[in-house]
């Protein structure tokens, strides 16, 4: 993670973004991002120690500790950002969403509560506060969702049910804040290659789930920083309420097996005739 290593995006210097979840992986990245681009970066985290470590190596990005479960922590921190910091918020980006990666059957209500609060409720706090500290003088937002919620994936289901509600967020929120010149998008990754998957998943599982890809590859952390920073900058100007996929075209297939019986099928096609 650099500030020097990815060019900068027309719209972005000057303005000041939070990154919530900044402290590693994908949030890391996304502050180095915006920090190459000229953005004034506050990098968000729950471990304040690590997003220090972030922002120490960022020009213009300070560290601040924020729970994003916490109501009255959002909406003191997003209504506080214009003072503390000499101008109003350009916009939000916000990385935070842990998966639980276990069928429903597993699932107790309390663990399902817990997935809906790290995933959607913590994303509706983002965007309700994050929207009025931009009412004023517009933004935009990024929400990071997944391919799970565009699919059914195995052991993926309340996680992917929780995105889905994030996907529709998306949306609702640039209905509705169009008009205050907020845009609202999200990024859906695939398998991305952030820390915790490595070490949760390991290479032998990371591999398999890799071939079924039709580019081959997972996403590295920067492949979603980079598209949520074209959602964030004037390239997206009139780009509101779309979920992009960001992984290798693995959205795009479709789970069947291979099919082929083309020759069968045209002879007795022709034999219609």
């Amino acid at each position: 993670m650099s500030d020097d290593a990815q060019p900068g995006l027309p719209g972005l210097t000057g303005g000041l973004y939070a990154v919530l979840g900044g402290g590693q992986g994908i949030g890391a990245e996304m502050c180095g991002v915006l920090a190459a681009s000229g953005a004034r970066v506050i990098c968000c985290d729950l471990d304040l120690a690590r997003a220090e470590a972030v922002a120490n190596e960022l020009s213009g990005a300070v560290a601040q500790r924020l729970d994003v479960t916490d109501a009255d922590a959002m909406a003191a921190f997003f209504a506080g950002i214009a003072e503390a910091h000499g101008q109003p918020l350009s916009g939000l980006v916000d990385i935070v969403g842990v998966a639980d990666l276990r069928r429903i059957e597993a699932f107790s209500p309390e663990d399902y509560d817990w997935q809906q609060n790290i995933v959607l409720r913590q994303a509706f706090l983002a965007v309700k506060h994050g929207a009025e500290a931009m009412k004023d003088s517009g933004g935009a937002i990024v929400l990071v969702s997944s391919i799970a919620s565009l699919a059914s994936a195995p052991n993926q289901g309340v996680y992917g049910i929780a995105k889905a509600g994030l996907n529709h967020l998306t949306r609702v929120a640039a209905h509705e804040y169009g008009p205050r010149n907020i845009r609202v998008n999200a990024v859906a990754p695939g398998l991305t290659r952030t820390p915790r998957v490595v070490a949760g998943f390991g290479e032998a599982l990371l591999a398999e789930i890799e071939a079924t890809i039709p580019l081959r590859r997972a996403n590295q952390p920067r492949d979603i920083a980079t598209a949520a920073a074209f959602l964030l900058s004037d390239l997206s100007c009139c780009i509101s309420g779309v979920v992009l996929p960001v992984d290798g075209g693995l959205s795009a297939l479709s789970a069947v097996p291979e099919i082929d019986v083309g020759a069968r099928l045209k002879a007795l096609s022709e034999g219609d005739n």
